[in-house]
């Protein structure tokens, strides 16, 4: 799926090509946190594990998402 297909328009389709962006993702408490910075915009979130909630991405929208944790070993 791309960006297009989920509605973002074309001019940040294009500002999203060419930021740089950095995300950090830590455990608190049994919720998992991301925390993304770029040039453009950042975020934090804080996801409970295994439960839907809704969020806004950084272009806008709403989505309802739902974090699952798998490790490799």
């Amino acid at each position: 799926m791309c960006f297009f297909d989920l509605g973002v328009n074309i001019a940040l389709r294009k500002m999203g090509a060419l930021v740089s962006l950095t995300s950090e993702i830590t455990e608190e408490g049994g919720k998992i946190r991301i925390n993304t910075q770029s040039t453009f915009k950042s975020a934090n979130v804080l996801f409970p594990l295994g439960e839907e909630m809704e969020e806004h991405t950084m272009d806008g929208r709403k989505c309802k998402v739902c974090l699952t944790l798998s490790v490799l070993v």
